[in-house]
């Protein structure tokens, strides 16, 4: 059948460039479109995940749909690329950044030629895949880690081309220690007790030997290569870090990036700079553990005169993170406070007490630093010594707590963009940087515990019984004790109403049911006169003497963050 356009069934010219051109069109349209998304930075597929039903209160606010908060950073780095959406009304806020959370922050990871292909692919591929200035340093050129550019900092480190020191215990008394004493260089400052499981290293390995020379020109290069980074870290690949925690940490300690600040877990040492005495030479933090200095601090060390003269001063010291901490005592900065950092592997075996940074508020007062978090409910900042199955385990426990923590956090968040903003305030903070995220912070020592340790216990472990005789918990917090008395004669085995006293059996089950009932207790140690209640897990001790009269428990069920 003919068309009725024309007699002859012909389309005109025009008709059929209509056809062509309007196919083509609507695609460009549809692509402008979602470029304009792209180009607001708003993640379209993790929406639904971050808008979860929350409990939220009407106000004269939420008349105003899809508020954008542009806020500008003043810092001398210039403005802050930061969006804030408020969603419509009755729907929880979704915070949206341009740039990471953790763009601010460099990290180097310290490795060698012994370990890298090993360790750093389950860091890489586990909590540092968000980390956006990330160095990778090691001890030897060539080494391979996938597309990783792994930079060698120790060739060429010495004018006299010297590829080792050489280390070894007459060495070592040339210098700092006293003559004749007979020392372990290891021993001095990472002895620990051998653990069920965890990376024990190896001091004699060539590598542990090269690895005092990579501190100081890991921070060298890690500064070149971010200078506009405001914290820099350097972390061992058997050492896991809590970012999101983190970044709350620096956030609520209320101090500025710009002025020299110097952080880890504090240690002392021998043998280095003269020091003959524990405690003479300054703190320093341990290099397992994370070391971690503002902008103001590293600019000083790395500042070319003064970073040849501490290679050249220190090049005798045996251990890199004192080198480090000496460095820094030379231009006047010591270590400070922040809790958080710990040495030991997360795993049945460490003393789960449980010590980190106060994250919930910014720090008002300048002058001292936030209030530590103690319980199961405080969050770790660090781990070390951990074993790559290890890693990975406390990786999914960080991301099953984020998914618990999410709903509560995007409140709190919430309530801060709704008061005081950033924008009012006139400069943008890392507390901002982190409460404008939109992600909450790492777990808590409970989640830890009960995600990545727990499970995974044998069925006859000893933390899995609530009733041990001649055991002790030593090294736990005490949340109270009390004395119960015991009858004399303690062959008796029953109470003795007249005097007030009970059997030693009955004491000690005294001492358990008290535990039990007393929500803040974990473990209970009864020594035959008085019981003890501790809020944590630790590494039980066997008494030698049997029938010493000690008995001890543990519930590991409620070591948890409510």
């Amino acid at each position: 059948m003919l068309s009725p356009i024309s007699p002859r069934g012909y389309v005109p010219l025009r008709s059929r460039l209509l056809r062509r051109v309007l196919p083509l069109l609507l695609i460009l349209i549809i692509g402008a479109v979602a470029f304009t998304v792209l180009d607001l930075h708003i993640d379209i597929g993790s929406i639904p995940s971050i808008c979860s039903p929350t409990p939220h209160t009407p106000s004269s606010s939420d008349n105003k749909e899809n508020i954008k908060l542009n806020i500008q950073g003043s810092d001398q780095d210039g403005a802050e690329d930061v969006s804030i959406v408020m969603a419509p009304s009755g729907q929880p806020l979704i915070p949206t950044v341009k740039r990471s959370p953790f763009s601010h922050l460099a990290v180097a990871l310290k490795t060698g030629a012994d370990t890298a292909i090993e360790r750093v692919p389950v860091q890489v591929l586990t909590f540092l895949k968000d980390i956006e200035n990330l160095l990778v340093i090691a001890d030897a050129p060539n080494i391979q880690v996938g597309e990783l550019h792994v930079h060698d900092v120790y060739t060429g480190l010495y004018d006299d081309g010297t590829r080792q020191n050489r280390y070894s215990k007459n060495a070592a008394i040339g210098h700092g220690l006293a003559d004749g004493e007979d020392h372990d260089e290891h021993d001095t400052l990472h002895r620990r007790d051998q653990m069920a499981e965890g990376l024990t290293p190896d001091n004699s390995a060539q590598g542990w030997k090269l690895d005092a020379h990579k501190n100081l020109p890991g921070f060298k290069i890690l500064y070149e290569k971010f200078p506009d980074a405001h914290w820099y870290m350097m972390i061992d690949d058997d050492t896991y870090v809590f970012f999101d925690t983190l970044i709350y940490a620096l956030g609520a300690a209320g101090i500025d990036y710009r002025d020299p600040w110097y952080f880890g877990g504090a240690n002392v040492f021998v043998g280095c700079d003269g020091v003959k005495k524990f405690g003479d030479g300054p703190l320093f933090a341990h290099g397992g553990t994370g070391i971690l200095m503002s902008q103001g601090a590293i600019k000083k060390i790395a500042e070319p005169k003064q970073f040849r003269s501490c290679v050249k001063k220190y090049r005798d010291c045996f251990a890199g993170d004192v080198r480090t901490a000496l460095c820094l005592r030379d231009v006047g900065v010591l270590i400070n406070r922040l809790a958080g950092f710990n040495g030991m592997p997360a795993n049945a075996e460490y003393n789960w007490w449980g010590i980190g940074p106060g994250i919930e508020k910014p720090n008002n007062n300048k002058t001292a630093p936030p209030p530590n978090a103690v319980g199961p409910c405080a969050r770790p900042l660090t781990f070390h010594h951990l074993l790559a199955r290890q890693i990975q385990k406390l990786y999914r426990s960080a991301v099953v707590a984020k998914e618990r923590y999410r709903s509560s956090w995007l409140e709190k968040q919430k309530d801060y963009i709704g008061g005081e903003t950033a924008a009012e305030r006139g400069n943008f903070t890392d507390w901002d940087l982190a409460m404008s995220s939109g992600i909450p912070p790492g777990p808590t020592f409970g989640d830890l515990f009960q995600h990545s340790v727990l499970p995974f216990l044998p069925e006859r472990h000893p933390i899995l019984s609530d009733w041990d005789v001649d055991a002790d918990y030593p090294g736990l917090k005490n949340i109270r004790s009390f004395v119960i008395p015991v009858t004399a004669d303690l062959s008796k085995r029953e109470n003795n109403s007249a005097s007030g006293t009970v059997s030693k059996d009955n004491a000690a089950r005294k001492c358990r049911d008290e535990c039990e009932n007393d929500p803040q207790c974990v473990t209970f140690v009864w020594d035959g006169r008085t019981c003890w209640l501790k809020g944590g897990v630790g590494s039980k001790r066997k008494q030698n003497n049997p029938g010493s009269g000690f008995v001890a428990g543990v519930f590991p069920h409620k070591y948890r963050c409510p």
